[in-house]
């Protein structure tokens, strides 16, 4: 039961924090070019930090 549950909250981290990281290595390859698909990009960033943070 413990470790189902601790294989969950990893698997859901893990999960979180590859969108981060995707999302981040967009915003690096695209810096110079569409502001606003680099804004979204920034939008997307801040909304998956908050998730990890509640």
């Amino acid at each position: 039961m413990k470790g189902e549950m601790i294989s969950n909250i990893s698997h859901d981290l893990r999960t979180l924090l590859t969108s981060l990281i995707g999302y981040a290595d967009l915003l690096e390859n695209k810096l110079h070019s569409n502001v606003e698909e680099c804004e979204h990009y920034i939008c997307v960033l801040r909304r998956k930090s908050n998730e990890l943070k509640n």
